[in-house]
Parts: C-alpha cells; sequence; structure tokens
C-alpha cells in the first residue's frame, strides 16, 4: 500500500471520518481483491510491530489491532461494494469501446454512461453476500438483472510471506544452466507470469504451475511440464537422473535374484519352503528381516483390498522404512503426523484475519468461504519440504538434500528436493513402486531395495553434511 494510503488511514480511521471513496482513490487499487490483500497486509505488517520506538508506531499496532478486530468492515460496507462494482463496470466498458472503436461501434458509449446513473443492491446472506446490480429503474426482480457475484468455485491465490510476489533474477544470482539453456531464468519468468494471471479469479492452476508459485520446480519424467519448453524439460529430467544415479547400490543384480527367488515360492504357496530359502541366501541380514516380516503378512488369503491407509502403510511399506532407516545417531523420526514447526512459523506471519477463513501463509488455492482443501499431499509435502530447506539453510548448512515418499492407493512414488540455485527448489520424482496386493503380487517389491537403497544413500550424504561444521548458505529462498 503507497504511502498516501496509509497516511489517510491513521489520520481518519480512529475518529471515524474515513471517507472510503477517497481512500479507494488514493490507494489506487485496480479491482476490489487487490485492495483487501492490501488493506490485510498492511494490517499485519502494523500488528507485529515489536519495537514501539515512535508515537507513530503506537499509532500503527493500536489501529491494525483495531482493523483487525472490526473484521475490516468500512471497507467492505454498501458504499465500499457500490464502489467496486461501478469501477468493473467502467473499466469493462471501456476494454469494449477500444475493442469496438476499429468498427465504429458507440454501445460502449452507452454503457459508461449509464454506469454511473446506476444503483446496487446488497444481496442477503442467503445470497452468500455477493452483490447484485439493479437494472436501470432499480428494481431487484430477476429480469434484466446482470450479476457481478464472484462465482462459488472461483479460487484465490493468496500472497506468500516473501517481500514482493515477482521475483528479479540479479546478475550475481546462481543460476542454473544447462547446455547453454538457463532453467533459472525461464523458470522464474514462467512463475512471475503465473503470479500475474493469479489476479483473476477463474484461474485453475495445473499442479507443477501451484508449485512454481513457492519456487518449487517440479521434475517427473512421467509428467508433461507447463513450465518449461518440453525438449529442455526432458533434458533436464535426463540430468537429474544421472545426477541421482551415483546413490543406486552397486549390489543391486545379486541380491535383486536371490528377492525373485522368495517371491517365487510364496506365489507357488510353498510357504514350508520360504522361510527355509529366506535363511540359506547370501542376503544381508536386513534384507531378511523384511522378507520375514513380508512373509507373514502375505498368507494365502490376505489381500490389502478395503484396508485402510493406516493398515495399509503398516503392512505394506513399514516392513521396509524401518530395516532401510533404522533410528541412529545419524537420524531419527519425529513428529511425522504434524504439521513441521518451521512450516507453522511461516503461516503463523500472514495477515492474522486470514486465520479465520483457514488460508495459510503461501500461494495456496482455496474455495472462496469455504474450509481449504489441499490440491494434494504431493503440494502439501513438498512446501513442507522446502520450510525443512529453509530452516536447515538458516543453521548455516547449504548443498543438503532432503526426501519422502508420497502414497496414493497402492502406488508409491518417492521425491529428492534439493536448494541449489538462488530461488529454485527443485523437486524430482525418484522413482516409484507399487504395493502387493495379495501374494500372487509379490513380484511387486523386486524394485523397491533398489530406490529405497538409493534414497538411503541420499539420506546418508545429508546426514554426513549436516554433521560438519556449519557454513553459511549463499542461496536465495523463494
Amino acid at each position: 500500500m503507497n504511502t498516501e494510503a496509509q497516511e489517510y488511514i491513521l489520520s481518519h480511521y480512529e475518529v471515524s471520518t474515513l471517507d472510503i471513496i477517497e481512500f479507494f482513490e488514493l490507494q489506487g487499487c485496480i479491482n476490489q481483491k487487490t485492495s483487501m490483500n492490501q488493506i490485510m497486509n498492511i494490517t499485519a505488517t502494523w500488528i507485529n510491530i515489536k519495537v514501539l520506538k515512535t508515537s507513530k508506531d503506537t499509532a500503527k499496532k493500536r489501529i491494525g489491532n483495531k482493523m483487525y478486530e472490526e473484521n475490516y468492515e468500512v471497507f467492505k460496507s454498501e458504499e465500499a461494494i457500490a464502489y467496486w462494482t461501478q469501477k468493473t463496470i467502467i473499466l469493462t466498458a471501456l476494454k469494449i469501446k477500444q475493442a469496438a472503436s476499429q468498427i465504429n461501434l458507440n454501445y460502449a458509449d452507452a454503457l459508461v454512461e449509464s454506469s454511473k446513473t446506476r444503483t446496487f443492491l446488497i444481496c442477503s446472506e442467503s445470497e452468500d453476500e455477493d452483490y447484485i446490480q439493479k437494472d436501470s429503474y432499480g428494481s431487484s426482480s430477476s429480469s434484466g438483472r446482470r450479476q457481478y457475484r464472484d462465482q462459488r468455485t472461483a479460487r484465490d491465490y493468496l500472497v506468500s510471506t516473501n517481500k514482493q510476489d515477482s521475483i528479479k533474477l540479479l546478475p550475481e544470482d546462481s543460476k542454473w544452466l544447462l547446455s547453454s539453456f538457463n532453467i533459472s531464468e525461464e523458470f522464474i519468468n514462467k512463475r512471475n507470469s503465473i503470479v500475474q494471471e493469479c489476479s483473476g479469479l477463474d484461474k485453475n492452476l495445473k499442479l507443477d504451475e501451484e508449485l512454481s508459485l513457492n519456487c518449487i520446480l517440479l521434475l517427473d519424467a512421467d509428467f508433461f511440464s507447463n513450465i518449461l519448453p518440453t525438449n529442455v524439460y526432458e533434458e533436464v529430467c535426463v540430468s537429474m537422473k544421472e545426477h541421482y544415479d551415483k546413490y543406486k547400490e552397486k549390489n543391486n543384480d545379486l541380491y535383486a535374484k536371490e528377492v525373485f527367488g522368495f517371491c517365487l515360492l510364496l506365489t507357488q504357496e510353498k510357504s514350508d519352503k520360504v522361510e527355509k530359502y529366506i535363511e540359506e541366501s547370501t542376503l544381508s541380514f536386513f534384507i531378511k528381516t523384511i522378507l520375514f516380516s513380508l512373509m507373514n503378512t502375505y498368507v494365502k488369503g490376505y489381500c490389502i483390498k478395503d484396508l485402510d491407509e493406516s493398515t495399509l502403510v503398516k503392512d505394506g511399506i513399514v516392513s521396509f522404512l524401518n530395516p532401510f532407516f533404522p533410528n541412529c545417531k545419524e537420524y531419527t523420526t519425529f513428529g511425522a503426523d504434524k504439521p513441521i514447526k518451521e512450516s507453522n512459523t511461516r503461516f503463523s506471519k500472514i495477515d492474522p484475519s486470514l486465520s479465520k477463513h483457514v488460508k495459510k501463509a503461501d500461494f495456496s488455492v482455496v474455495i472462496r468461504k469455504k474450509k481449504m482443501k489441499s490440491k494434494g499431499d504431493l503440494v502439501k509435502i513438498s512446501k513442507y519440504m522446502k520450510d525443512t530447506l529453509d530452516a536447515i539453510e538458516r543453521d548455516g548448512y547449504s548443498n543438503v538434500s532432503i526426501v519422502d515418499m508420497v502414497f496414493s492407493g497402492d502406488s508409491v512414488s518417492t521425491y529428492v528436493m534439493e536448494h541449489k540455485h538462488d530461488y529454485v527448489y527443485t523437486f524430482y520424482k525418484q522413482g516409484r513402486f507399487y504395493i502387493p496386493s495379495d501374494h500372487h503380487d509379490i513380484f511387486r517389491i523386486v524394485p523397491v531395495f533398489s530406490i529405497l537403497g538409493q534414497l538411503k544413500n541420499i539420506v546418508m550424504e545429508s546426514a554426513k553434511k549436516l554433521s560438519c561444521q556449519k557454513r553459511a548458505s549463499v542461496f536465495k529462498v523463494g
């Protein structure tokens, strides 16, 4: 919000002399959504002033709290809604006039003129508190009514806690270059254009577009990118695969054959031979532990169909996770069922009024006046991972990789996130495997060992980096 508009609020809000039309004109916003975002952002800034150095700081904090407690009612009054409705009509008419001027149409002039004398009706709560324009005779009947209410399925895209919504790459910034192509520039430019498009309430983002708002670049070879050109995206995915292939276990082929033999016996229902086969194999102790667990789970008659999610995870994946990632001095598990501390801290920085609407302090997609519904676990977990990387870097570490697993039915996808260049958080799908449905389907476990072995090596390298001496991060966050 510009200085003039801020000074006007400070001078007039408490003494009830605020002229809402004069304020909107000073503010100079093009639509109501932008105006309210600015009002709520400046309120949050004032409320969060910690050191009151001057009487003006005291006034800002006091007025900010008052505006928040009153739920910004003065800025949502009938007069305010009428102002924004009229401005929308005039702007629409001007656009029509500009387009029509080439073919000498004059109907836009009439629309501009008539909008100056229209009156407006505020709908009752049963109408969801939206507004409807009356016809030129002041009638509120359905005939001749032109609606300007937002659609009930309209999306709002919230601003982040960044200092500004758009990001400008500077010459000295660390950029991701691949085969002379500037990935960072392409990604940030696309991301900035999406930010601008989100000012329209009907913008419906694709998955990777929504992630890009948070500076997260999704890299999934099974996915068509809406962010990077196809040829560049494919080359990037190949490059990432080659990078992470160095973490693969070198003895995959050796134990894959013996795991296959275990699966063959289990599908043939030779339970009396399975246990002996495992004991006599040359497999490592922790792989034998996994196979014994699966042998006791995938008995004849067992099927994952109709299992609830927690049971499916326990039976299908915990058997792998415990041996591959046992608690040790390098890493351990903690509160994974709750939002991490870093994400909670970031969420609390948003305008406090948004807490009433269950809106989070990042670029989140929400449905107006309805409880927030995430696009999916992938969006949620990627934001948690980004917050974790930011926290790690604030502690003085850099070039750390963090991993996660996302379940969808019987499918499990594994991801790795890194922050090696300014503003760009790569979110690479490292692999995918499927949970066996029953003992006839047990061969699905064969690739799991390779994927989790690779994932473990990535985790171990990050653990080693975190055990070393701290050093300041050099990368800018998104």
